[in-house]
C-alpha cells in the first residue's frame, strides 16, 4: 500500500509541475547610460580633471598610453569590451573618491562587477607595468647610509624612512 501511495503522489506532483507556467527569465543585461563619461568629462578643464580624478589630463593620457597593452580586451559577439580610457577613469574615480563600486558603476554606465574587475585590472597593470619603472628599492649600502643619516641628524636609530602628514 505504501509503494502505491508514493507512486500516486509522484504522479500527482509531476502532473502539477507540468501544468505550471515556466519561470519568467531575467534580463541578463540591464540598460545603463554612460552619458556623464561620454558627454561631460570630455569638456573638463585641467583643474576639473585634478579636482575629480586627482590627476591632470596629461597624466591620464600617460597612464592610458603605458597601460594600453595590458588592459585592452577584444569585443565579443554579445557586447563591446570596456575601453582602456573607461577602465582607467573608473579606477581613478574609485581611488580619488573612495566611493562604492555601485556609485562608480552608476556614474560611468557600467555594471558593479565590471567596475570591480576593471579596478583590479588597472591596479594589477600598474603594479606589473609601471611600478618596476618608477619604484626602486635601495641597495644594502644605501639602506645603511639612510639609517646612519637618521641616527646622525635626528637621533633615531635603525630608521630608514618617515611619513609626514600636514593637517590644516
Amino acid at each position: 500500500m505504501r509503494k502505491y501511495l508514493m507512486a500516486r503522489n509522484n504522479l500527482l506532483l509531476m502532473n502539477r509541475r507540468s501544468n505550471l507556467q515556466p519561470a519568467e527569465r531575467r534580463i541578463w543585461s540591464n540598460p545603463r547610460s554612460p552619458n556623464w563619461w561620454d558627454c561631460i568629462v570630455p569638456g573638463f578643464t585641467d583643474a576639473e580633471w585634478i579636482q575629480n580624478f586627482r590627476i591632470n589630463k596629461e597624466t591620464f593620457d600617460f597612464l592610458k598610453e603605458n597601460l594600453h597593452d595590458t588592459l585592452v580586451k577584444c569585443d565579443t559577439p554579445f557586447r563591446k569590451a570596456l575601453t582602456v580610457d573607461l577602465k582607467i577613469a573608473t579606477s581613478l574615480w574609485k581611488l580619488a573618491s573612495n566611493c562604492e563600486y555601485r556609485t562608480v558603476a552608476h556614474l560611468f554606465g557600467i555594471a558593479r562587477s565590471t567596475a570591480c574587475s576593471a579596478f583590479h585590472d588597472v591596479v594589477t597593470s600598474i603594479n606589473e607595468t609601471l611600478a618596476p619603472r618608477f619604484i626602486r628599492n635601495p641597495t644594502i649600502e644605501k639602506f645603511k647610509d639612510i639609517i646612519d643619516g637618521f641616527q646622525n641628524k635626528w637621533g633615531f636609530p635603525n630608521t630608514i624612512g618617515k611619513f609626514m602628514k600636514y593637517v590644516h
